[in-house]
């Protein structure tokens, strides 16, 4: 089921692998969205790993190449193709995982009960198929910081994640 609703006047589409959806969300200003989870979701994933060392693994997506390609392709492209990825990561992460649109162009899954080595395997799935579906030409491509949680806090997690995510578009531009 793919829907949008409207903020702001514009269309925010939404993964959340809990519904098997694309939904509309706005920027939030708080720590949960810059993590990509609701704030409850990650307190909630911490607080079992903390108690009954249930892991969870975070993984970030940062997709390049939308803006130029909504500059040059028009809106409806780039709502379009965010629908796509949003439809991919669905059919490739499992219905306890949650995932969000967190930026214009980034995404997160929050993995419970999910290595590190997992996670990638998750990750390098999606990748996979991005590339397959050659969106803008094949223009657009995906970097990933994917973290497993230890025992810290909601802002440690984050950080370890987005510095994973800076190497790893660091490795992919060389």
């Amino acid at each position: 089921v793919v829907k949008a609703e409207a903020y702001d006047g514009e269309l925010l589409p939404r993964f959340d692998a809990a519904r098997h959806e694309v939904r509309a969300f706005g920027r939030r200003e708080h720590l949960g969205a810059a993590l990509g989870a609701e704030p409850a979701e990650i307190e909630a994933e911490l607080t079992r790993n903390k108690r009954y060392g249930h892991s969870f693994s975070l993984a970030i997506l940062d997709l390049d190449g939308i803006e130029s390609a909504v500059d040059r392709l028009g809106q409806a492209a780039g709502d379009e193709a965010l629908r796509e990825v949003s439809r991919i990561l669905q059919k490739n992460t499992r219905a306890i995982d949650a995932g969000f649109r967190i930026s214009a162009d980034d995404f997160a899954i929050v993995m419970p009960g999910t290595s590190v080595a997992g996670a990638k395997i998750v990750a390098d799935r999606c990748s996979a198929h991005l590339k397959e579906a050659r969106m803008f030409d094949g223009t657009l491509t995906a970097a990933w910081g994917i973290v497993e949680a230890d025992d810290e806090t909601a802002e440690g997690l984050n950080t370890r994640a987005l510095a994973a995510l800076n190497a790893d578009r660091a490795a992919q531009r060389g």
